[in-house]
Parts: structure tokens; C-alpha cells; sequence
């Protein structure tokens, strides 16, 4: 299982939570044996940003980079089942 946090601000953040052997650790609990909540994974990364230089030089939200680092969170959650 994965979650996924968004601080969508320039100066925001991007954080994902994988979760490992969440099943097991259910199917234990259900037949009343003590267990874990599996493996826990955490990643951070600043919201993709660019700079685009014209009259003034600002920072922009990067949508393709928010593609690729979501593509990354996916790309990784489904090769570790």
C-alpha cells in the first residue's frame, strides 16, 4: 500500500509512505496473533520547480516534473509487490 502527500506551493513537498506486508500483518491480527503493521518506506522530495527568465526571472510549478515524480512513486510501489 502506498500513500501520498502534496504540499502543491512552490515551496512545497511531495512525500510517499509505502507500507509492506499490510495484508499479513491484517491476517494475523484477525485470527487474534499478535503482529506488525509490515515495513514501513518514507520519501520527500521539494515540489519540482523551474525557473523561467523573462522581464523578471520567477520560479513556476513544473507539471511535467510532478509527472515524473509521481510516475517514480508508481513505477516503485508496483515493482515492490
Amino acid at each position: 500500500m502506498m500513500y501520498i502527500g502534496i504540499d502543491p506551493g512552490l515551496n512545497g513537498a511531495v512525500a510517499a509512505i509505502y507500507q509492506r506486508n499490510l495484508v499479513d500483518a491484517t491476517a494475523a491480527l484477525k485470527r487474534g496473533e499478535p503482529g506488525t503493521f509490515g515495513k514501513e518506506e518514507v520519501e520527500v522530495f521539494d515540489t519540482p520547480t523551474m525557473t523561467v527568465v523573462g522581464s523578471k526571472t520567477k520560479r513556476k510549478y513544473s507539471v511535467p516534473g510532478m509527472v515524473r515524480l509521481l510516475q517514480y512513486f508508481i513505477d516503485k510501489n508496483i515493482g515492490d509487490k
